[in-house]
């Protein structure tokens, strides 16, 4: 097995995802996000209980792994990321958007674990600051897409090295983020203007 979905399943938790990583050594995608779309007064029925032991055992045994998605999937955290970043160093695609516990260990583990990233998304992971952006910076030069939602605790303080550093994006979304100003974007539209598409500055 190469793709396992688990979007929006609430009674496959650590256990079963360890047993799945034991003997589905070749998985290259990975989806246990939330029913975001959906929430409700059932919220909690549509939340995944994969967590920091799950990710860890997903770690060890998923070499292959390039793309993980985990939208909403709320017992998430840094210890989990670390673990699976430091095992699937072969990431290329990371979408975390609304896992609110993740801060700044997470990013930069993904940062000093998978340098060849090519798209990452933390929206509203309201923790992440400059701190890990940098290290975003330094470490994954190949990235195409960013989507930064609602990162208040980022400026242009660590997003202008940033989009320095990345020719080869394509689409960028800073959508409130309050503290990213015009000298951000004098930036992007030097560095990126041949291959950047889309551009999200909306508040």
């Amino acid at each position: 097995m190469k793709d396992l979905n688990l979007f929006g399943v609430p009674h496959v938790g650590d256990l079963g995802l360890t047993r799945l990583a034991q003997h589905c050594l070749a998985l290259n995608s990975f989806d246990f996000s939330a029913d975001i779309n959906s929430l409700d007064t059932s919220t909690k029925a549509r939340v995944p209980h994969i967590g920091g032991e799950g990710l860890a055992q997903l770690g060890r045994h998923s070499k292959y792994l390039t793309e993980i998605k985990c939208r909403g999937a709320a017992r998430v955290d840094d210890k989990g990321i670390a673990s699976l970043a430091a095992g699937c160093r072969n990431l290329q695609h990371v979408h975390l958007r609304f896992c609110y516990q993740l801060t700044d260990a997470a990013l930069s583990a993904i940062a000093r674990n998978c340098q060849g990233l090519l798209s990452i998304d933390v929206g509203s992971c309201v923790m992440i600051s400059d701190e890990s952006v940098s290290v975003l910076a330094e470490n994954c030069q190949r990235l195409e897409t960013v989507d930064f939602l609602g990162l208040r605790k980022v400026t242009d303080g660590s997003f202008v090295p940033f989009a320095k550093g990345h020719p080869n994006l394509k689409s960028v979304s800073i959508q409130s983020c309050e503290y990213i100003t015009d000298e951000s974007i004098v930036m992007l539209a030097e560095t990126a203007n041949i291959n950047l598409t889309h551009l999200d500055v909306s508040r």
